[in-house]
């Protein structure tokens, strides 16, 4: 697990734990972004979640691959506090960038797969 701090605002942070874990957003402030990519397929979910104060402030869409024969090619979502990529589901390359307004996250993810990510909360 790890806790995000404004400081870390404009990295680029690489998953790579096959037994996932979980990273919390800092409070939300406008300007803040963050770049996730999965570099470990994980067997038990890579979990993104918002600070206890900024609950249901995230929302965003997940693109998914053309060469997801299940048709769906995308996830949007409304008032989420994470991002999950989902265990099993979520392959090396996967990614999501969070921004923040002041007011909201806004998530943009893409994954290989529709069941790769999802947004709960």
């Amino acid at each position: 697990a790890r806790t995000l701090v404004a400081a870390d605002s404009g990295k680029v942070f690489f998953l790579n734990a096959v037994g996932g874990f979980t990273v919390t957003l800092p409070a939300k402030a406008a300007g803040l972004n963050f770049k996730f990519f999965v570099s470990t397929a994980p067997t038990t979910a890579y979990i993104i979640i918002t600070n206890a104060a900024d609950l249901d402030t995230m929302c965003g869409q997940s693109i998914t691959s053309a060469s997801d024969t299940s048709g769906a090619v995308d996830v949007s979502t409304f008032s989420a506090d994470q991002v999950n990529f989902v265990a099993n589901e979520a392959v090396k390359g996967d990614s999501c960038d969070l921004w923040n307004d002041g007011t909201n996250w806004y998530a943009r993810g893409f994954a290989a797969l529709v069941a790769g990510i999802t947004f709960t909360g």
